[in-house]
């Protein structure tokens, strides 16, 4: 039987500042010399790949070897120890589920008074940080205690027990309907993508939608069901594209995280999360003085805020951030300002270059191709639409994957490639209707993309796009659809060619 690698990955699942906590906690256990658990962790640590033979090899002359596996089961129950008491020190749950486990100690040991008067007190910090487990472990020992106290009013109390555990009750219940209605969503916005655009599927997070108006959010609801709640009815309606109703959840989220701002700076990435998306929400509803608000916000936040994130968090927000500020430039035509961003952050952007297969690089390099198309910049959006299409190794959104076809083939036009355009417009033409999905917009777009090719004049030509703009006009677009007409500056690609007016300008006339 192959040896376990339980306590090889739990120990590399530690950091660096964990692991030098268990050292110190480990030496409660010393006895003089090192001892053989700190013997063991450090062997085990500094493997790469858990080997168990070089472990006995190493210790053989050591007793303890000849029960490697009693020792390494108890060096896991130490590892465990450790993290449960480094947790209790920076973490008020842990430190409240050990006060519970005090009052049942003291309670065991007959000293009534002192596990009531306990009890008391950490039951009243649970309800403030909404520690519904614990506050229905705390009720239950009431009970005993209440009893064992001989009180006058005893039923009286313990009647008064019962209806705040009905209570307590009830909220846990809450809770878990809410969690698992949005683990239910999440999953299925991982497995359908974001945003949703077919009707089945918008019909399957509607079905969520539903589900979700059958539960009740009080004034006296906890923190957890109502942070829950929020952001799940906000990711609904961001994922079908209704902004409006988006932003007025997201609203709500932002208003009740303030409300318990002690509770939330316990996780400032909830704070982060809020307003990323109320800034996006209110660009994507032309709410403009909104996302200038919340921008403003976000960023004095970051700069309060960044340093108490890991570094991997920290690497995220800074990425999300950056794209957040190339979309809302982009949105407002503020290309200045979009260049010197991309300018200063030359090196940044070279990193995910080298790592183009990231999914991370899919909206950074697709904001970019949009900030260099309204600059007229079209050999630079032409570099960024090659990095992504000639990747191999890029498993792209399927969405985005369609909009950076179609910038590819307005980019050639725009450069006049003519011997490329017949290529790249029939196989991207051949890729909708052999991908089994229904892309009407797409289709559309294409095939009048196509018949541009066959234009014999200039006349012809305009012909062409005045139909494919009147088209897009005119069609029964779906609630998608029209948000990518607009958002991906489609309609106004063909305005431009129309009028003979650069992209920025036909875009900067439309947020006017």
């Amino acid at each position: 039987m192959k040896p376990s690698e339980d306590l090889f990955q739990l120990i590399k699942s530690l950091s660096k500042s964990e692991k030098r906590y268990f050292k110190r906690f480990c030496m409660l256990y010393t006895t003089g010399k090192k001892n053989n658990y700190l013997k063991l962790f450090d062997s085990i640590d500094k493997q790469k790949i858990y080997d168990e033979s070089k472990i006995k090899e190493k210790f053989k002359h050591e007793t303890f070897v000849k029960q490697l596996s009693v020792v390494k089961d108890y060096l896991s129950k130490l590892i465990l120890r450790s993290l449960i008491m480094m947790e209790s020190n920076r973490n008020l749950f842990y430190e409240l589920r050990q006060s519970v486990a005090e009052c049942e100690l003291l309670m065991l040991r007959g000293l009534y008074k002192q596990s009531y008067k306990k009890s008391v007190m950490v039951k009243k910090l649970s309800y403030k940080y909404g520690f519904y487990i614990l506050i229905l472990e705390l009720l239950g020992n009431e009970k005993v205690l209440i009893r064992e106290l001989n009180s006058k009013k005893q039923n009286e109390i313990l009647q008064e027990i019962v209806s705040e555990e009905k209570l307590v009750l009830n909220e846990i219940i809450k809770i878990r309907q809410i969690l698992n209605l949005n683990r239910e969503l999440m999953s299925l916005l991982n497995e359908i993508g974001v945003p949703v655009r077919s009707e089945k599927d918008i019909l399957r997070i509607q079905s969520i939608s539903d589900k979700f108006n059958n539960i009740s959010i009080l004034e006296s609801s906890s923190y957890q069901s109502k942070t829950i709640y929020y952001h799940s009815r906000t990711m609904i309606h961001m994922a079908i594209n209704e902004y409006n109703s988006a932003y007025k959840y997201s609203v709500e989220l932002y208003d009740t995280l303030k409300k318990y701002e002690y509770l939330s700076s316990k996780d400032p990435r909830n704070f982060y999360g809020v307003l990323h998306n109320l800034v996006l929400i209110s660009i994507h509803s032309k709410n403009y003085a909104s996302a200038e608000k919340y921008s403003k916000e976000l960023s004095k936040f970051l700069n309060d805020s960044l340093k108490n994130f890991t570094t991997q968090t920290r690497n995220n927000i800074n990425l999300n951030y950056f794209i957040l500020q190339l979309t809302f430039n982009n949105k407002l035509c503020k290309i200045d300002e979009n260049i010197l961003l991309i300018e200063q952050s030359k090196e940044y952007i070279k990193m995910y270059e080298y790592s183009i297969s990231l999914p991370e690089s899919w909206d950074l390099f697709c904001e970019i191709i949009q900030t260099n198309m309204l600059n007229d910049d079209w050999k630079n959006a032409l570099h960024y639409t090659n990095l992504l299409l000639n990747n191999n190794g890029l498993k792209m959104k399927s969405d985005l994957k369609l909009i950076i076809n179609i910038y590819n083939i307005l980019i050639h036009y725009e450069l006049n490639n003519v011997l490329y355009l017949d290529n790249i417009t029939s196989s991207f033409y051949r890729y909708l209707y052999r991908s089994g999905k229904e892309y009407p917009l797409e289709l559309l777009v294409i095939t009048y993309l196509k018949k541009l090719l066959l234009a014999k004049n200039k006349p012809d030509f305009l012909e062409i796009l005045k139909m494919l703009k009147l088209k897009l006009i005119s069609n029964d677009n779906t609630t998608y659809e029209k948000h990518l007409i607009e958002d991906y500056y489609i309609l106004d690609w063909i305005e431009s060619k129309i009028e003979k007016k650069s992209l920025k300008e036909i875009v900067l006339r439309r947020i006017r």
